[in-house]
């Protein structure tokens, strides 16, 4: 499975907003209209894991 495939699967996982009150959550998830961008950072952290986490 490539690296933006795993991203799209655990993206919204890992980014989601606890607080249902925050103004840019859509209900008790991640706002869909920036999942491309929760996507594009998940998929640069699981390609540079090296970089970012070290060894």
């Amino acid at each position: 499975m490539s690296p933006a495939n795993i991203a799209i699967v655990i993206g919204p996982n890992l980014l989601w907003t606890p607080n249902s009150n925050d103004p840019s959550a859509d209900g008790p998830g991640i706002n869909m209209t920036m999942t491309h961008l929760y996507t594009s950072l998940v998929d640069q952290l699981i390609t540079y894991a090296d970089y970012f986490f070290g060894e």
